[in-house]
C-alpha cells in the first residue's frame, strides 16, 4: 500500500528526476516508519514511547522532515505542504480511532489506507515536477482497488472463523458489500473513462481483483493460510498496478 502505489506513479509519469524520486522515496519510508511508535501510543500500548522506540521515532522522523524540507525548499516543491497536511488529518483520524480500539473498523481501515496511499501523488509530484490530475486519479484508483482487497481478506478470514456459526452472518454481508461495492467501483471506473478523466483501458486493471472477487465468494475456505492470502493479495497488486502503468503509458503514445 505504501510502495506499490509509488512505484506505479513514478512508472506513469517516467523515470526522469532520479534524484527527487530518490529524496521522496526516502522521505515516504522514513514518515511511515515513524508512524508506527506514534500507533502503539494510540493504543496504549507500554513500548509506544519507550526510550529505545523514542529514539528512532525522533530519528526517522528528523530524517523524513528532512527529506520533505530538501525537496521543499531545495527543488521548490511547495505543494508537498498541502499534501503533508492532509497526510496528518488522514493519521489523526486513524490515531484516534486506534485509541478507542476501532483501527479496525471500516472507518479506521479507510483513513489508515487513504493516508499510505498518498505515496502515489508524492512520486508523480516527485517525477514530473507537477501536482496534476494524474496524481490524484492514481490515488482515487489505487483506493478504490485496496478497499476491496482488504474487505476481500475480511470475509476470508470471517468465513474461515464462522464456518457456519453465528459469525457466518457478518461474511454474508461482506460478501454483499463487496459484490456492490466492486460493481460500483468498475461502473465509476467507465464513467471516469467516458468523460476522459482517465485512459480508457483503465477497467482492465479491474478485472483481475473482480475476478478474484467472484471466486473468492463462490469458493469456500477449507483452510485459512493467512501467509499464503496476504502473498496472493501481494500478487494481485503487482498485477494491479502493472496493468494501470501500461494502460497509462498506451493511452500516451495513442
Amino acid at each position: 500500500m505504501l510502495l506499490m502505489p509509488f512505484l506505479a506513479g513514478w512508472g506513469i509519469v517516467g523515470l526522469g528526476e532520479g534524484g527527487r524520486v530518490g529524496l521522496a522515496l526516502g522521505a515516504v519510508l522514513c514518515l511511515y516508519l515513524a508512524r508506527y511508535p506514534l500507533f502503539l501510543w494510540a493504543r496504549g500500548s507500554a513500548p509506544g514511547f519507550a526510550p529505545p522506540v523514542r529514539r528512532w521515532f525522533i530519528v526517522y522522523l528528523g530524517i523524513g522532515l528532512g527529506l520533505a524540507g530538501w525537496l521543499i525548499f531545495g527543488y521548490g516543491m511547495w505543494l508537498l505542504i498541502p499534501l503533508g497536511a492532509m497526510g496528518s488529518v488522514l493519521l489523526l483520524g486513524h490515531l484516534y480511532l486506534s485509541r478507542k480500539h476501532q483501527e479496525r473498523s471500516m472507518a479506521g481501515e479507510f483513513l489508515g489506507i487513504a493516508g499510505l496511499l498518498l505515496s502515489a501523488p508524492v512520486a508523480v509530484y516527485a517525477a514530473s515536477g507537477q501536482l496534476n490530475s494524474v496524481a490524484f486519479w492514481l490515488w482515487f484508483l489505487s483506493l478504490a482497488f485496496f478497499t476491496t482487497s482488504i474487505f476481500y481478506v475480511k470475509m476470508k478470514v470471517e468465513e474461515f472463523s464462522s464456518r457456519g456459526g453465528a459469525g457466518s452472518q457478518t461474511r454474508h454481508r461482506l460478501s454483499r458489500f463487496l459484490i456492490w461495492y466492486q460493481a460500483g467501483a468498475i461502473a465509476v471506473v467507465l464513467l471516469l473513462s467516458y468523460l476522459g478523466l482517465i485512459p480508457t483501458l483503465t477497467v482492465v486493471a479491474f478485472i483481475p481483483v473482480a475476478f478474484q472477487t467472484a471466486w473468492g465468494i463462490l469458493k469456500p475456505v477449507k483452510q485459512l493460510r493467512i501467509k499464503r492470502l496476504g502473498w496472493s493479495q501481494v500478487g494481485q497488486s503487482a498485477l494491479f498496478f502493472g496493468l494501470l502503468v501500461l494502460v497509462y503509458r498506451i493511452s500516451e503514445i495513442t
